[in-house]
């Protein structure tokens, strides 16, 4: 979808009749900007807290490509390439290349709109597109609409004097009709501090950091994590924003409480950068304030047993992802601070999540969760739990729980692993949409979905690890990497060739449903006798000239089940879906008849292999 110089004010994103060949949508302009932006025009400049930032440079994306004829499954890389479209083409060129958050499908033409999400969500996309060029060594956009390079100058000229990050109002009506009172009336018109957005653009600023190999982005991740601490209340074992994660004060009245609200448990973002700030440079007062920052949301968004809290006491309609995020990162931080409490805990609050149970019957009155037999099947996790009404899988929890997933297994806290491959498999490749003739016929809004991008890194990043010598292949999925090529013939066939790149004793972790007597392995055509390590397959010595070949039998099952209070019936052939019965009447998903015939289809593709090491 390219925005090009689209634009639409109207905050609700209500439909309206828009007329064939209209290059500029307008909606009214909302009231509440006038104090903030009298006389706002589009493409009017942007009142940064830091405007004579110098401009920026992206680094160029090396590597090494080559063709290769590979089966025509799920691909890391090409869905990887398929993210950049999005990302940088729903982008304002008259508003420093600002995203738009907002799709809106209920109107004809379609159209992108501002909203108050958008500079809070910059920061995701501007983390997601480099990470998606490194897995699939796409070029789009990269030199003709300089996205990347106008986003990284506005990260400059969003950073004040104190190494805070500022969200700035003038110039940026959509943001302005959002400021509460308390803004108006205290630090003014200008710039604002806050706590949501930071968290991610402290991660922006660390892949940046390794990127440009200088000392510019780590020296402006440290001053951000100490601004932070400036800016925090310090209660000794926690420590929070005050008065909201999304617009933040210097100081709070005495004696006030901790803000509980649903929307400092939004809070979770910023804990999130701080250890990509701990993790990546090193930087201790970050994982310090991390773990008061996680200490504060455990105690008031969570109980005990690991069960989601709106607020405390309140469990109805919780929303997932500010949960699912917190659990991603009290895992990190527990890894990073030998925190074996904090371990436990993120654990519990992962197995309650993912094993949430349906009413069996279905009833309509029943409070109903996102987990269970539909859910943990295809990896439906919807953007509020506990609650009565439907709700739509949102991609951004489908990522947190598949990295959660990947990385309790990597620390062998789990075996996840086949989760891991299901979740993605399906609902996570559901979620990238492939064609774009539904529009035409949804009447529902929707949402560009960055995480899923982020998603795709942890899976590039641990599909096979090489460590002392052994190679370990964990999820069976067309990959390339600088150590071993794979070509995954799942679902049309239990096959797996392996192409190493390097010596070493190599392992296959098998699916779920096969028993280790079930699969045989040929190195270079000729039998090779497994032995066995859990549900790993020791292949033995290999090298780079050897070409090793995994088979197993893979069939079809069919399942009915209840997924986000609706009974379906899933035919599998091994962990995908293959159909669904009913397949939904605008975009019809899992129409996957082809896997079922077992002949696999093959494509060409330029393989990619970057040369940059981002462990993310």
């Amino acid at each position: 979808m390219n925005a090009g110089n689209r634009w639409h004010l109207d905050l609700t994103c209500q439909p309206q009749e828009i007329g064939p060949g209209d290059e500029r949508r307008t909606g009214p302009r909302p009231r509440a900007c006038d104090d903030l932006n009298p006389g706002w025009q589009p493409g009017d400049p942007i009142a940064y807290i830091n405007p004579h930032a110098p401009a920026a440079t992206v680094p160029p994306y090396r590597g090494k490509r080559y063709e290769a004829l590979v089966p025509d499954t799920f691909d890391v890389a090409e869905r990887g390439r398929q993210v950049i479209n999005p990302l940088t083409e729903a982008t304002d060129v008259g508003a420093d290349r600002e995203i738009y958050f907002m799709g809106v499908f209920c109107v004809k033409p379609a159209l992108l709109c501002h909203g108050v999400s958008d500079a809070n969500v910059q920061p995701k996309f501007q983390l997601t597109v480099p990470l998606m060029r490194m897995i699939s060594g796409s070029e789009q956009n990269l030199q003709n609409l300089h996205v990347e390079t106008e986003w990284i100058t506005r990260l400059r000229r969003c950073i004040g004097p104190d190494g805070l990050f500022y969200l700035p109002l003038r110039g940026r009506p959509w943001e302005a009709v959002s400021i509460p009172n308390w803004i108006r009336t205290g630090p003014g018109p200008g710039p604002v501090p806050e706590s949501f957005a930071t968290g991610m653009t402290l991660t922006a600023m660390t892949l940046l950091e390794r990127r440009e190999s200088g000392e510019e982005w780590s020296a402006k991740a440290r001053a951000l994590v100490d601004g932070l601490i400036g800016l925090a209340v310090d209660e000794g074992d926690i420590a929070y924003f005050w008065p909201s994660a999304f617009r933040v004060v210097k100081e709070r009245p005495a004696a006030t409480e901790p803000p509980v609200t649903e929307e400092n448990g939004e809070a979770c973002r910023l804990p999130y950068g701080l250890m990509h700030a701990y993790r990546l440079l090193g930087h201790e007062p970050a994982l310090t304030l991390a773990g008061k920052n996680l200490r504060y949301l455990r105690r008031y968004f969570f109980r005990e047993d690991g069960s989601f809290l709106r607020e405390p006491g309140d469990a109805m309609t919780v929303h997932f992802h500010e949960h699912s995020r917190a659990i991603l990162t009290m895992l990190e931080y527990a890894a990073s601070a030998d925190d074996e409490e904090m371990m436990g805990f993120a654990l519990r609050s992962f197995e309650w999540v993912r094993n949430l149970g349906v009413h069996p019957q279905g009833r309509a009155s029943s409070v109903w969760q996102p987990g269970g037999p539909g859910g943990l099947l295809v990896g439906y996790f919807p953007e509020f739990v506990n609650s009565v009404q439907w709700h739509a899988s949102e991609l951004c929890n489908v990522a947190d729980m598949i990295a959660l997933a990947i990385r309790f297994s990597e620390l062998g806290r789990g075996d996840y692993w086949d989760d891991a491959d299901r979740w993605t498999r399906n609902m996570f490749a559901e979620g990238q949409l492939q064609t774009t003739d539904w529009i035409d016929r949804i009447t529902e809004g929707g949402r560009l979905q960055p995480a899923a991008g982020r998603a795709l890194a942890h899976r590039k990043h641990r599909r096979a690890v090489v460590h002392g010598g052994r190679l370990r292949l964990n999820l069976l999925m067309n990959h390339a990497s600088r150590w071993a090529d794979v070509d995954s013939f799942l679902p049309y066939q239990g096959r797996v060739e392996v192409r190493p790149k390097v010596d070493a004793d190599l392992a296959i972790r098998i699916p779920e449903w096969v028993a280790p007597g079930q699969a045989a392995c040929a190195v270079n055509g000729a039998r090779r006798e497994l032995a066995w390590d859990g549900r790993y397959a020791q292949v033995g010595t290999v090298g780079t000239s050897d070409r090793v070949t995994l088979t197993f039998p893979i069939g079809e099952r069919t399942d009915v089940v209840y997924v986000e209070k609706h009974r379906y019936v899933l035919t599998r052939r091994g962990n995908d879906v293959v159909d669904i019965d009913p397949p939904g009447r605008y975009c019809p998903l899992y129409q996957r008849r082809h896997y079922r015939d077992g002949e696999p289809r093959l494509r060409a593709v330029t393989r990619f292999v970057s040369s940059e090491n981002v462990e993310w």
